[in-house]
């Protein structure tokens, strides 16, 4: 019998089994590492051959598998297999110590021939002292199981072409004699080319000193395989840290070069750093960190963790977790952790009490995430514990305060719901008493007529009564200065107070105010009592009160606005903050044709055409505007509209809490503005269009300044407005000879009387003759204006003068020819005795006599009134 081959692997057709087994080996087979270590611990194996192929029976990695072996200890030829070449799997096998790679499809060789290859002759003796001959591989000299042979190497290089990892051997000289095109792409050379130079070729000085008493050793058989760090350097390009695994390499038993498997290690080293990094990081931090391993013992703490628990590191490192937990915190992580395991959260926090090594449990907070391995397998726990005493406290605390601020929300809606300043005052004397715990409070407040704070109310106190305390005046004591300065003060801290004067067993008092409103006094019995907490609460405790006082004194405020409201016979409205009325009179409400309690609570802008002017109005109020004045249309509900002047003013109160409206109707005024628009229209007409021309102008200490004029103004004088407006008449239209009756004319239009005459004017074609009609109206404000009307009559009395002439001349030769009328008939009735002539001529006597004595008449005449005749 030649011995035992341990075949490790999942279970398939092996015929190289049975041909080992002709040859008289035993063969046992192993499906997964521990069975294949467990076998090699009972029975003598000569070589394992470990079969990568994927099969349906065991979990066998063959990497898994190989450093098990090796890590077990064995030394003789570990083989590993494979149906098709995996390059990948060859370098790994190779850093872990395999004698060779067999792919059995790229194979010359049978699998089988390759294991009797590193098989002793089972034919062969053993020597009479029983120790193995040197075929059996027993001595460590022979290298038989310690080094891969020339062949081998040359093998696996061609398999290792298409992977990352570079392989290469080196003969005892140190020149390469293989060289993978991996190591030959990682240093930017030709394979080929390589075999032959000295492996200096592609390292440094310093490194080649590292790694030369590794291959010394590896050849000498001082170690079967080394694993140094080098440094490579390529043709071109930067060097780079490698990772070089050393093995001898044999043939026919002597060593006759190394094989080496160089791996790129810049990501390695990088990882490293982090690494460093990270553990420098956790060692920083004030928290307690932690690693477990699958077991729930501890792998990694860090010096956080051990202050805070009182183990040194060493005590800690390699215990249960529960040398810190009680069993129920135990239980609780590890239910904790049952869900990190079953995917229901990816990390998680609890409070937990950590025991330390002595002294009182601590509280802490573990905020803890599950560790997995390559496979995603579940390989421990990692963790932060922070201690949590102050937080803790604190958060009791927040709780405490919690309850009384819920106390005095409760207190901020009785405050709500109190419509007298008594009402306010015992709430809050209550709310001292039983929220903030000091039963010897009084709440004053100030009195404008006395010009002093007044006891209002008092806690159910034998010690306090609100009779027995005193008044004080703005200033005055610690209630006073409190009010004044509006600032919490404390006695005897900040204001001088005799124990005597403390109430009942009171040793120190706070006086907080009350904003605008007054001042409360809180007493404690204890030193001390009155800590950050206790204040803020009676600030806030003493701020809704205020708010609360000052909510009743305006709702006093109201109701007596109210009740004038009430009674006022104007059309009056009270609006809201969002514009809707809140109170309406009769008279506004009749006017608008609707009941008051339907307009209550709509908005003002649903009554009027156009809301934007009020808009604009309400919010120029807002703002601080006294008040403002607008034009708008109301719209009653038959839809008649109504024209209205809208006066709105702030609702009275420490803020602009709605706005008042007075309401003036507008319809009388808007008729007799149309009247007065209609009558400027036709002055206006009128003016422009009249063919006189006219001025108008104020009378300015006696003298009349222009204005405005009309077209025909400037036609006649040849001043267009612009010229002449703003100036005094006189100056351009008075001659000098006219400038006293000019100015007697402008003094009585001035005193109010209308004035007509004749006057003599400069215009632009020289000086000419006007009939002027003065017009005074008061224009207000004390002035008095006037209507200038010039009507030119230069024409007129250039045909009266010659109307006179021709009245002369005409009545002249009258005369003569009535004179020789009157002659001849006085002869004739002088001649002639016949009485019908005579009667003729009589008759033609008293006539002419008759016209003679008209013409004598007309000259009589004033020539004036001649003319308009």
């Amino acid at each position: 019998m030649g011995g035992t081959v341990l075949a490790v692997g999942p279970k398939h057709d092996r015929p190289w089994v049975d041909e080992l087994e002709a040859d008289g080996w035993d063969v046992a087979e192993a499906t997964s590492t521990r069975t294949a270590l467990s076998i090699l611990g009972t029975t003598d194996v000569a070589c394992v051959v470990i079969d990568g192929t994927d099969g349906a029976d065991g979990d066998t990695d063959p990497l898994d598998a190989l450093g098990g072996v090796r890590e077990f200890g064995y030394d003789q030829p570990v083989l590993v297999t494979t149906t098709e070449p995996d390059g990948e799997l060859a370098a790994a096998a190779t850093r872990l110590g395999v004698t060779e790679y067999v792919p059995r499809a790229a194979s010359d060789e049978s699998l089988v021939d390759r294991v009797r290859t590193h098989l002793p002759d089972p034919d062969a003796a053993t020597e009479a002292d029983g120790e193995p001959t040197e075929a059996t591989g027993g001595d460590a000299s022979s290298g038989r199981g310690r080094g891969a042979t020339v062949a081998t190497i040359e093998e696996t290089a061609d398999a290792l072409d298409d992977v990352s990892d570079g392989l290469y051997v080196l003969d005892l000289q140190g020149h390469f004699a293989v060289v993978n095109e991996s190591l030959a792409s990682m240093v930017d050379r030709d394979a080929g080319a390589m075999v032959g130079e000295h492996v200096s070729s592609i390292t440094t000085d310093a490194a080649a000193e590292r790694v030369f008493p590794a291959v010394r050793r590896v050849i000498n058989g001082e170690s079967d395989a080394e694993t140094v760090e080098t440094t490579i350097v390529p043709d071109d390009g930067e060097p780079f840290p490698a990772e070089d695994h050393l093995t001898a390499v044999e043939e026919d038993g002597e060593v006759v070069g190394v094989a080496g498997v160089i791996r790129d290690v810049t990501d390695k080293r990088e990882r490293t750093r982090e690494l460093e990094r990270y553990e420098s990081i956790i060692e920083a931090v004030d928290d307690g960190v932690y690693a477990l391993d699958d077991e729930g013992q501890f792998e990694v703490i860090n010096d956080a963790l051990a202050e805070l628990t009182g183990y040194d590191r060493e005590e800690l490192l390699g215990e249960h977790t529960s040398i810190v937990k009680d069993e129920q915190t135990v239980q609780r992580a590890e239910n904790k952790l049952r869900d990190l395991i079953h995917g229901n959260a990816v990390e998680t926090t609890f409070d937990l009490d950590l025991f330390p090594k002595s002294g009182e449990p601590v509280d802490a907070e573990d905020h803890m995430v599950m560790l997995t391995d390559e496979d995603g397998e579940f390989a421990g726990t990692a963790g932060v514990i922070r201690d949590i005493t102050d937080r803790k406290e604190r958060e009791r605390e927040l709780r405490a305060a919690r309850g009384q601020f819920a106390e005095l929300l409760d207190t901020s809606r009785a405050l709500l719901g109190a419509h007298s300043a008594e009402r306010v005052g015992e709430i809050v004397v209550d709310a001292v008493a039983h929220t903030l715990g000091f039963d010897m409070n009084v709440v004053r407040i100030y009195d404008a007529e006395r010009d002093c704070l007044v006891a209002l109310a008092a806690s159910d106190s034998d010690a306090v009564t609100v009779d027995d305390r005193p008044d004080y005046a703005v200033g005055d004591g610690g209630p006073g200065l409190a009010f004044e300065t509006g600032e919490i003060r404390h006695a005897p801290a900040d204001v001088a107070v005799a124990p005597s004067e403390m109430p009942g067993e009171a040793v120190e008092t706070l006086f907080v105010p009350l904003g605008e409103q007054g001042a409360v006094s809180i007493g404690a019995t204890e030193p001390g009592a009155f800590d950050d907490r206790a204040r803020e609460l009676a600030e806030i405790l003493a701020a809704n009160a205020a708010v609360a006082l000052e909510r009743v004194a305006y709702e006093d405020e109201l109701v007596r606005y109210r009740t004038v409201l009430e009674n006022v016979q104007d059309m009056v409205y009270v609006a809201d903050e969002e514009g809707r009325f809140s109170l309406v009179t009769d008279p506004l409400a009749t006017w608008l044709g609707v009941d008051r309690a339907d307009l209550v609570g709509r908005p003002v802008a649903a009554v009027l055409a156009d809301a934007d002017a009020l808009d604009v109005a309400v919010d120029a109020v807002s703002d601080g505007a006294d008040s403002r004045v607008l034009e708008a249309d109301f719209e009653r509900v038959d839809g008649a509209s109504l024209p209205a002047e809208v006066e709105v003013s702030p609702l009275p109160g420490e803020e602009i809490a709605g706005t008042v409206g007075v309401v003036r109707d507008r319809t009388e005024l808007v008729e007799t503005r149309e009247q007065l628009e209609t009558q400027r229209d036709r002055f206006t007409y009128l003016f422009d269009n009249l063919p006189d021309a006219v001025v108008e102008a104020t009378h300015v200490d006696g003298e009349p300044v222009v204005n405005a004029v009309n077209d025909a103004f400037s036609d006649v004088f040849g001043y267009d407005a612009a010229t002449i407006t703003d100036e005094s008449l006189n100056e351009f239209v008075h001659p000098d000879d006219e400038y006293e009756s000019g100015h007697d004319l402008d003094r009585r239009a001035a005193e109010g009387e209308t004035v007509q005459s004749e006057v003599r004017r400069r215009t632009a074609d020289g000086y000419r003759d006007f009939l002027f009609r003065g017009i005074p109206y008061d224009a207000g404000e004390e002035e008095i204006n006037s209507f200038g009307i010039y009507t030119d009559i230069t024409d007129q009395k250039e045909r009266e003068r010659r109307l006179q002439v021709l009245n002369r001349v005409l009545r002249h030769n009258l005369r003569n020819d009535l004179n020789v009328v009157l002659g001849y008939a006085e002869m004739i009735a002088g001649r002639v005795d016949d009485e019908t002539v005579n009667e003729w001529a009589q008759t033609l006597i008293d006539t002419a006599s008759e016209v003679a004595s008209l013409g004598d008449r007309a000259r009589s005449l004033d020539p004036v009134s001649y003319t308009h005749l």
